[in-house]
């Protein structure tokens, strides 16, 4: 997942992302979901706010779509989930491949 690399900030293997990907702010990019979430956003709007290349549409697709059909305060639910996902990434402590994050999200059950 380059998105998650991007948002984690390494590459998988824990390598360095390659000069010309820069890393993705992960408040900043949650916030950003939670405005699309709000109708205050646009999915096009994000694209273009992160410089997200069409290899990581996909990835983008797939988090907004785990939110969509929530009733908002399971949106809450599933963004607070995102977002401590990738801090726990982000710092190595857990989630620290994109296949872990993606079972992660997969896994979500807002109760």
């Amino acid at each position: 997942m380059a998105l998650y690399d991007r948002l984690v900030g390494y590459s998988p293997g824990f390598a360095e992302l390659p000069p010309g990907q820069n890393k993705i702010g992960v408040h900043t990019f949650v916030a950003g979901l939670a405005e699309v979430g709000r109708g205050q956003a646009t999915r096009a709007q994000m694209i273009v706010a992160f410089a997200i290349v069409p290899a990581e549409e996909a990835e983008l697709d797939f988090i907004i779509g785990k939110a969509t059909p929530l009733l908002p305060v399971q949106r809450y639910q599933f963004r607070q989930t995102l977002h401590d996902c990738l801090l726990l990434a982000e710092t190595r402590i857990a989630y620290t491949t994109s296949a872990a994050f993606e079972a992660r999200l997969n896994a979500f059950s807002a109760v």
